[in-house]
């Protein structure tokens, strides 16, 4: 199937320009989506380098109650860059 559209000079121009102009932006969009994909990884690999998860029991009169996940800091220089890596990521 072949279509043919009927334009102007004008108008010929005022389409290619937007054709440019969305090439354009998709690079840049492209391109910022993969800086902020990098700095969501580094951020996500700090933060769980700094923590150690486990899970506790809970108990009442001997018996369990529920089972609850447990996060400690295992590595406070890591925590300390993940909340700069953070304030950076989400300013």
């Amino acid at each position: 199937m072949e279509i043919t559209a009927k334009m102007t000079p004008e108008e010929y121009d005022a389409f290619r320009e937007y054709q440019r102009n969305r090439i354009s932006f998709e690079q840049k969009l492209c391109a910022n989506y993969e800086r902020l994909r990098k700095k969501h990884e580094e951020l996500c690999s700090v933060v769980l380098g700094a923590l150690e998860t486990s899970e506790a029991t809970l108990y009442t009169e001997g018996e369990a109650v529920v089972t609850a996940a447990r996060v400690e800091i295992k590595d406070t220089d890591a925590a300390a860059m993940a909340i700069e890596l953070a304030s950076d990521f989400f300013a």
